[in-house]
């Protein structure tokens, strides 16, 4: 999904980038970026940890938003010479987020949306049009962007390992659902093995 996301980005090395969320889809989106050699990532979310793993993996800077009114703000002053992104993936589906990246953009920047949605979202049309920024929709993958994936794994430049929490056995898959369900134990991606 990450490398499919980048694809629709149009993601050149010298983009200033923010992934909002640093779940599994955000943190795989972080891989797909820093493949395309960005250097300049801002990763967001609501869970520590979770911002720990995107500092691990090669995040530039990370924000904790959660109770910050002021985010977007420490956001842009992350920059170098502070200013607007140049692309924005929205990697966690929550209310306002749309709007939330449309303030981080700058003009003529991309919006990606990479999460999934469910209910209405309100946009900005005004600042979406006077400013010409663009909205774009991500969804799944297709070969091109598997094989693309599987040469980013297979060159091992990139920690993909940490974007696994946990490892369970496929007797344990109920709790696999819980943990990730709960937030437990500091959870990122659970696989379920099958040997």
């Amino acid at each position: 999904m990450g490398v499919h996301a980048a694809y629709k980005a149009d993601i050149k090395s010298t983009d200033r980038v923010a992934i909002l969320g640093a779940g599994p889809i955000g943190l795989l989106t972080l891989i797909a970026v820093k493949a395309k050699g960005v250097t300049d990532i801002v990763v967001t979310d609501v869970l520590d940890y979770s911002l720990d793993v995107a500092k691990e993996m090669g995040a530039s800077n990370v924000i904790n938003i959660k109770d910050n009114a002021n985010w977007i703000q420490e956001a842009k002053l992350t920059l170098d010479k502070g200013g607007s992104f140049d692309k924005v993936f929205i990697t966690a589906g929550v209310p306002g987020i749309i709007n939330d990246s449309l303030n981080l953009l700058r003009k003529g920047g991309r919006v990606v949306t990479v999460a999934m949605f469910h209910g209405q979202q309100s946009v900005d049309i005004e600042q979406l049009q006077q400013n010409e920024k663009e909205i774009v929709g991500c969804m799944t993958y297709n070969r091109p962007d598997t094989e693309e994936a599987l040469e980013i794994i297979a060159k091992g430049e990139l920690d993909v390992e940490k974007v696994i929490s946990h490892k369970l056995p496929y007797q344990q898959a109920d709790k696999g659902f819980t943990i990730v369900n709960k937030k437990q134990d500091n959870s990122v991606k659970v696989l379920v093995s099958f040997e």
